[in-house]
């Protein structure tokens, strides 16, 4: 197997007559696409010292990709540094932006998900706050468990 073939396989997509075909499980919309679970992920963003940080996104995102292989559409705030890191000269985002903004995509989540350590997080145990306000439903730390 190329290794086009196995990254093919591993995003659902199999070659049949010479063009790319999405493979589904099943639970489709009429486009021929599998619907998605939109799962917004909440854990430690904020640590003491930048590696703790740093340390911080690599599991937020880890968790996300973990998620998006299982075959759901994971909400990732620990990527929101990239939108920092490519600010222009001029442009301004507070962290009050980053919340509000997370916070959007929670109040439009199918379900929470959140990552083992979610509850020394202040920000994460108010998203877990609001969403119980709201009737989402939160799934802590097993993927298995989100449907």
């Amino acid at each position: 197997m190329s290794a086009g073939d196995h990254h093919a396989r591993r995003a659902g997509i199999s070659k049949k007559q010479g063009r790319e075909k999405r493979v589904s499980s099943g639970d489709e919309t009429g486009g021929g696409m599998m619907k998605r679970k939109r799962v917004c992920i909440i854990g430690p963003y904020r640590a003491d010292n930048v590696l703790g940080i740093l340390d911080n996104i690599r599991e937020g995102i880890r968790w996300s990709i973990k998620v998006f292989l299982a075959g759901h559409a994971p909400f990732c705030p620990w990527l929101d540094f990239l939108f920092q890191l490519l600010l222009l000269p001029g442009e301004k985002l507070t962290v009050a932006d980053y919340q509000e903004r997370s916070m959007a995509w929670l109040e439009v989540s199918d379900v929470v998900f959140a990552i083992p350590g979610w509850e020394r997080s202040e920000g994460a145990r108010a998203e877990t706050e609001r969403a119980s306000r709201l009737g989402i439903r939160i799934v802590y730390g097993d993927i298995s468990l989100i449907k």
